[in-house]
């Protein structure tokens, strides 16, 4: 059920940082600073990335304090501990992360550079390493 959930929990966070990003960004960055629209396109798209980063970590902040706050009843029973908030949490970012590829890919001409590219995989694929045991043991129910 885990596995659903964090699914879930990937697929609505890279939407959510989709709508952000084409949507939210730069409506309000309009309505703060008309000074928005005048930017070039990819002075824009660099921007609304920024916005959304600042997003994504304000996100994974909070939670991340949670997580150190009620850390005591976390680890107090360490044998049958069930991290959830951290899968949760990490699920976040993957959504985050795969959202940010696709844009990265999307707009290359504008922002692309092989290191943000390696950057983006590298922690995708750390991302997905963290939740790989729950995936396969949700495949595996399949069998």
């Amino acid at each position: 059920m885990d596995t659903i959930i964090n699914l879930g929990t990937i697929f609505a966070s890279f939407v959510i940082y989709q709508l952000i990003f084409h949507f939210v960004s730069s409506w309000f960055s309009a309505k703060v600073s008309p000074c928005f629209n005048a930017l070039s396109l990819e002075k824009k798209i660099k921007w609304n990335l920024r916005v959304v980063s600042t997003c994504q970590g304000l996100v994974v902040g909070v939670f991340s304090l949670c997580i150190i706050l009620f850390r005591e009843a976390a680890t107090a029973d360490p044998l049958w501990n069930d991290p959830w908030l951290v899968k949760v949490n990490i699920a976040i970012t993957t959504g985050y992360i795969i959202s940010d590829l696709l844009l990265l890919l999307f707009y290359w001409r504008a922002i692309g550079r092989i290191q943000l590219l390696i950057r983006r995989c590298t922690g995708l694929y750390l991302c997905f390493l963290t939740l790989m045991e729950e995936v396969v043991a949700y495949i595996g129910s399949f069998a």
